[in-house]
């Protein structure tokens, strides 16, 4: 048995079931945030486009799998299979406009649909609204978390230490303070016994994210992709090659990340997205600037399969998603008040159920 196991079973007869949150309702939705950092091309595969003048992958094919359309290349089998597997709750937003070609302003709006900075992301948004003891897991990635800075909990060793009884709770106090985080209901959380040590993988990280998931602990994840390649996706030299390596290994890690949840897809909304796009053009290098146009995939809970938005041969948004619209969306889907953290925005609902 394991450290943990014991913890849980010797702090249980104390501790009881006086859990200081507030138990969610059965099916409540939880929310994971995949973000694909540096700015992807979607007309390699979400946002294709055949015959029309984009420079294209000149291996791509169109495929299409139920209500799904995508750009299929044999350098990229994970696509075709995520889209085989998931087809029936995966939904592609093109034409999603950020309102910049600078990755930090594009990143801001994308997530908090906002320039205004004291605006948390959406993911903080929905963490906030409960009393979870973790609101927000950060395995990595992106945290704009405007006022609500103290409602992020990165995943670190201090944590998973102290809450196997390897550490002392100075140092997890000490920690906190100089992250700016805070843990509500610690005691409760000491009473899962729960080991959230993000380990030194990235597949070990968001199993400790999905752990926290699972056992009620937190409402959101957020967990960044490792871009593989040499340069991911900011590809302003040889934009085909590195964006192909790029979008394979992306769905390869949405593919761990679908498994390791398992079950949980039926109560949780996950997001992939990029904080920018590319532009129409090669450069003499081969590659592509910067777009403020870019495409977000959405699978898992109320999800309505199919393609949403599009973009011309100029890649600007023919039938646009506003960012501010989508954030509003996501709240909302969430179970918060879209009116209250949005005023005066019209959701973009079209690819969820309600």
């Amino acid at each position: 048995m394991r450290r943990r196991e014991l913890l849980l079973g010797a702090l249980a007869a104390s501790v009881g079931g006086l859990l200081s949150w507030p138990a969610r309702a059965a099916g409540a939705r939880k929310l994971v945030l995949y973000w694909a950092p540096g700015g992807w091309d979607p007309t390699m595969v979400l946002d294709p486009h055949f015959g029309d003048g984009v420079p294209a992958d000149p291996g791509a094919e169109p495929a299409s799998a139920g209500a799904l359309q995508w750009a299929s290349s044999p350098e990229r089998p994970s696509v075709d299979a995520f889209f085989q597997e998931h087809q029936a709750r995966t939904a592609i937003l093109n034409g999603v406009e950020v309102g910049s070609m600078s990755h930090r302003q594009a990143r801001k709006v994308l997530l908090t649909g906002s320039w205004d900075r004291s605006v948390p992301d959406f993911c903080t948004s929905v963490g906030a609204a409960t009393s979870l003891p973790i609101p927000v897991v950060l395995v990595s990635g992106p945290n704009l978390p405007g006022t609500q800075r103290h409602r992020v909990q990165p995943l670190s060793p201090t944590l998973s230490q102290t809450l196997a009884g390897e550490q002392d709770r100075a140092a997890l106090r000490s920690w906190l303070k100089q992250e700016g985080a805070e843990l509500q209901g610690f005691e409760a959380l000491l009473a899962h016994g729960q080991d959230l040590d993000p380990g030194d993988s990235w597949l070990e990280g968001v199993q400790a994210g999905v752990a926290a998931l699972r056992d009620e602990l937190s409402a959101c994840m957020v967990v960044q992709g490792t871009s593989t390649g040499f340069v991911g996706f900011d590809t302003h030299v040889g934009n085909t090659m590195n964006q192909s390596v790029a979008w394979e290994g992306a769905f390869q890690e949405l593919t761990a990340l679908a498994e390791a949840l398992g079950s949980q897809l039926d109560d949780t909304l996950v997001l992939a997205m990029s904080e920018l796009g590319r532009a129409p053009q090669l450069t003499k290098a081969g590659g592509k600037e910067h777009w403020p146009v870019t495409s977000v995939l959405a699978f898992g809970a109320g999800v309505e399969p199919g393609v949403y938005g599009a973009t011309d041969a100029r890649l600007w948004p023919i039938h646009g998603i506003q960012a501010d619209g989508l954030a509003a969306a996501i709240v909302a889907h969430l179970g918060l008040s879209s009116e209250l953290t949005y005023p005066e925005t019209e959701a973009f609902t079209d690819f969820l159920r309600s």
